[in-house]
């Protein structure tokens, strides 16, 4: 299996945060279908689906839990994650209702990508993406909410919430209400969900320091880190890293 992250062309990066493709071949090693998981992410995806007996796009929302999906032989799964400080006009992606769900895209979205085409091929042709973004882009407003997007780039580089509130000339509760108005999640939410990601990464790249990557985000100890990621995910740590050993993962970082 194989997942990969890369990064949108200059014309839209205003508008995508990456690209990402999750593609599960056919092969004798692997027991199917499998229980596909992942961790909470603070996006919203639009994502190309192609399986065995299913075709067709889908919207992924902001999660505060776990992703869950049973993948078969011959999948190939396309996504376009948008920044979470855009605001949309019409409001078609309705982050609020589509939190931890996988839901229909709407018409809008519908009328400019096609579902008959080849997931795999598509997901390889960056122009031609593109071109279909901007078409569809060019006909919704798009705003950034530029305060936003302040907190949320302090958020990823692990900034605590406590320090970015201090920089702004607003109350928590309205800075609170505002984030969570046009993300779709709360400040803590999206900061645990960076939190794990930028954690995972840095596991999945220096096995060798595990306890020093486990104490640079601020927990006490393993048992710590491993208690902690059980309440979140459901199954253990070390299971969840034997997972993702059988998987070729290429990440875009933060």
């Amino acid at each position: 299996m194989e997942y990969e992250e890369f990064l949108p062309s200059k014309s839209l990066a205003e508008i995508v945060q990456n690209y990402w493709t999750f593609y599960v071949p056919e092969s004798e090693n692997l027991n199917f279908p499998i229980e596909h998981e992942t961790l909470p992410e603070s996006c919203v995806s639009i994502v190309f689906i192609q399986q065995p007996y299913y075709k067709g796009i889908r919207m992924l929302g902001p999660r505060t839990t776990k992703f869950h999906q049973s993948v078969f032989p011959k999948s190939i799964y396309f996504g376009i994650r948008l920044h979470p400080w855009l605001r949309f006009q019409p409001d078609i992606f309705r982050k609020d209702d589509i939190i931890n769900q996988t839901t229909e895209v709407p018409d809008i979205i519908g009328d400019y990508f096609s579902i008959d085409i080849d997931v795999k091929q598509y997901s390889t042709s960056l122009d031609w993406v593109e071109k279909d973004l901007t078409s569809f882009f060019n006909t919704i407003i798009i705003q950034q909410d530029d305060l936003v997007k302040f907190i949320c780039l302090e958020l990823t580089q692990g900034t605590p919430i406590s320090t970015i509130v201090e920089k702004l000339p607003f109350s928590v509760r309205v800075i609170q209400k505002r984030f969570k108005n046009v993300v779709g999640i709360s400040m803590r939410q999206f900061a645990s969900n960076n939190k794990q990601r930028n954690l995972w990464i840095d596991l999945l790249e220096n096995q060798h320091k595990k306890t020093d990557v486990i104490y640079k985000y601020n927990y006490f100890d393993q048992s710590h880190f491993i208690n902690e990621f059980k309440r979140k995910m459901q199954r253990s740590a070390s299971d969840y890293e034997a997972y993702l050993k059988t998987i070729n993962i290429s990440l875009v970082k933060n």
